[in-house]
């Protein structure tokens, strides 16, 4: 079960912190998101590509790692979790993250029990395989509302390096965070160097996304991505991001 890999991974990061808050406006958030990205889908004739490089880069800007996403779960799931989106704005699927996984475990493919969809392998493409558009609705939704997190981590590294006039590591980012309104996403921010090192890259988002929803790194982008990848593990991964 999917709850059963959950668990605190880091001291004074309570999973639970993450899992019982209220997503609220970010399922309209993902609902546009996926629209978006099921439009990029329809815009791949030659004729069309001033339009799409707009909305790609529209989209890119909106929703930070929202491309890559597309490019590797494919249009059908793509579809499933945008129902899933629209589900949560409309109120169907509670109020907290928690809630939503439960309701949505079979929303999706009811005739299937949970976490028993069948996983891509590194080496295949988006919806490939015999049973390609299969995901559990919790695993479905699980992975919506940490992209809406995720986005939102995403966001706050590019406007403090927007922002920056000089050190543009780890524990500069904390500072900045703690005079801004995500303070609220990077709990404890002044732990971030001991945490995850002394560089703000893209991955330290993955990584405290990790951190305060209980999940071990590679686990984490199974759910986003729906796929292993050679993203998984890199050597300066810390010890509590892994299996």
């Amino acid at each position: 079960m999917l709850q059963d890999q959950i668990s605190r991974r880091v001291p004074g990061l309570e999973p639970a912190d993450f899992w019982q808050a209220e997503p609220g406006a970010q399922w309209s958030a993902m609902a546009a998101k996926y629209v978006a990205l099921a439009a990029l889908a329809q815009l791949d004739q030659p004729d069309r590509d001033a339009t799409r490089k707009s909305a790609v880069r529209a989209a890119a800007r909106r929703w930070p790692g929202a491309l890559r996403e597309a490019e590797l779960i494919g249009p059908t799931r793509v579809a499933a979790r945008l129902e899933l989106a629209r589900a949560g704005a409309a109120g169907a699927l509670g109020t907290t993250r928690a809630q939503a996984a439960a309701l949505a475990a079979a929303r999706l493919h009811p005739d299937q029990g949970p976490d028993q969809g069948p996983d891509q392998g590194p080496d295949q493409g988006p919806d490939q395989g015999p049973h390609p558009a299969l995901e559990d609705g919790a695993s479905a939704a699980m992975a919506v509302l940490l992209w809406a997190e995720l986005h939102e981590l995403l966001g706050d590294q590019l406007r403090f390096r927007a922002a920056s006039r000089g050190d543009t590591g780890t524990a500069a980012f904390a500072a900045f965070i703690a005079r801004d309104l995500a303070a609220q996403r990077w709990p404890q921010a002044q732990r971030l160097p001991a945490l995850v090192g002394p560089r703000l890259r893209v991955r330290v988002a993955y990584l405290w996304l990790a951190a305060r929803a209980g999940l071990d790194l590679p686990r984490l982008n199974a759910l986003l991505l729906a796929r292993a990848g050679h993203w998984d593990s890199r050597p300066d991964d810390p010890p509590w991001s892994r299996p």
